[in-house]
């Protein structure tokens, strides 16, 4: 993946070793532990939402500046674009884990949004269900099937928003030599291949990218178990977890796509022509946000 924090290196840590302790023991005191991450994982996606709020907030005000508002209001339209593609996928996750409230806990509103896509949520040490292993496999884990196909699906969103995101934010941008750089949809049919074009073309955002395309993608198959068998991805993520784990997996991939959303924010920021009075170049301070954890 990317650069993680300390703190995030322990979040993925502590998710792992949990993980690992649930396969062999049920207990209630691990399961409080879940609730702990799950709720840091949660202030963590609001985190992220302010602080790409905040860049376009920005770039609203360069839009302001007679100086820049050309360039600014091209940027802006790049940056609400992106805000159109991004929020109905974070939606559909939000959707799927209330599905699975709803049957475990009979419960289908337990995480909203607000209009800022804010995240709210009831207090997870209510759910009474935390170690409800059957539900998150028979709606995500299947081996074949609806639930195979809703769980795939799940993957298959977070590529087609990679997608999304990088052609938006980063085709067709001019570096400071006056080089154009396009990247074309057929230069992300695979890491190896993007990660070339990125080194060949010398892209000038192309460590953020890096970071992009692998924190929003996902091996088709994972080793899983004991034995570290690969199965499919669905499987490795939802069969036989335990729901309020399930949360957990759930809200990282939604921190993932925040934190994509937020580097190709800050990418489209910097493109906007600096105001020409603005000699000490004073740039817009955004929230620093951890990095994301792999799932």
């Amino acid at each position: 993946g990317g650069k993680e924090t300390p703190r995030q290196k322990m979040i993925g840590m502590m998710y792992l070793v949990l993980t690992a302790m649930l396969a062999l023991n049920v207990s209630k005191s691990i399961l409080d532990a879940f609730v702990t991450i799950d709720e840091q994982a949660l202030e963590q996606n609001n985190v992220l939402v302010k602080s790409i709020n905040g860049i376009g907030s920005t770039i609203q005000a360069r839009v302001m500046d007679p100086q820049s508002k050309k360039t600014a209001l091209e940027i802006q339209d790049k940056y609400l674009d992106l805000k159109k593609k991004i929020n109905p996928v974070d939606d559909h996750f939000l959707k799927e884990l209330n599905a699975l409230m709803k049957i475990t806990e009979m419960d289908d509103q337990w995480f909203t949004k607000d209009k800022d896509q804010l995240t709210s949520y009831k207090p997870l040490q209510d759910i009474k269900k935390k170690d409800d292993y059957d539900t998150p496999s028979m709606l995500f884990g299947g081996i074949e099937g609806e639930s195979k196909k809703r769980g795939m699906a799940l993957r298959q969103k977070l590529h087609d928003l990679r997608d999304d995101i990088i052609l938006t934010s980063s085709d067709s941008v001019r570096d400071d030599k006056n080089v154009w750089h396009i990247i074309t949809k057929d230069k992300l049919k695979s890491k190896d291949v993007f990660f070339k074009f990125l080194k060949d073309d010398q892209h000038p955002f192309m460590n953020d990218l890096k970071d992009i395309y692998q924190m929003m993608t996902k091996e088709e198959e994972l080793p899983s178990g004991m034995d570290k068998k690969l199965k499919p991805w669905n499987e490795a993520m939802f069969y036989h977890q335990p729901m309020i784990g399930v949360i957990t997996t759930m809200t990282a991939m939604r921190n993932n796509i925040r934190l994509a959303q937020e580097k190709a924010s800050k990418m489209l920021l910097s493109r906007i022509d600096k105001p020409m009075m603005n000699i000490n170049k004073v740039e817009a301070q955004v929230l620093a946000s951890t990095q994301y954890l792999n799932v």
